[in-house]
């Protein structure tokens, strides 16, 4: 795909906006309740897989961060389809660094909501989470310019 856009489309400053509206509303919530929408996935998720070696791993702790990787690996690959777009291959650097600043602010939510904590951690599982979005965009790019 060529860089032939000047800006970010307004379909992907959208979704962006919406994906960090997202992450800090699940940040705004109380531990309680966070804690409460963890156990449920965790229940949700054993009973689609039934009892496994998998489901016995999981905790709701570990949903907890699976649920971190998830929400900035989709952050990452949609700024980086945006960034990509304008900057090429250039922009990786740029998006991770996005990335953590949204992280490190998103930790700086939770401190503030009751029950809740900020961990560097956290903070680290987030940019892996937004580098596997890039990388996902970058092989993708790579397939294309090969094909094409």
């Amino acid at each position: 795909m060529s860089r032939h856009s000047s800006s970010f489309s307004w379909p992907i400053c959208i979704l962006l906006l919406l994906i960090i509206a997202f992450i800090w509303g699940q940040s705004l919530q109380s531990g309680t309740i966070s804690h409460g929408e963890s156990r449920r996935v965790l229940g949700l998720v054993r009973e689609l897989l039934g009892h496994n070696i998998l489901t016995d791993w999981l905790t709701d702790n570990k949903i907890r961060r699976l649920a971190h990787l998830t929400e900035y690996g989709a952050f990452g690959l949609v700024a980086s389809l945006g960034a990509w777009r304008k900057w090429g291959r250039g922009c990786k650097k740029w998006v991770l660094a996005l990335g953590v600043v949204i992280a490190s602010l998103d930790e700086t939510i939770q401190f503030f909501a009751g029950g809740r904590t900020a961990t560097w951690h956290d903070v680290c599982v987030d940019a892996v989470g937004v580098m596997a979005g890039i990388m996902v965009v970058w092989l993708i790019y790579r397939r294309h310019s090969r094909s094409g």
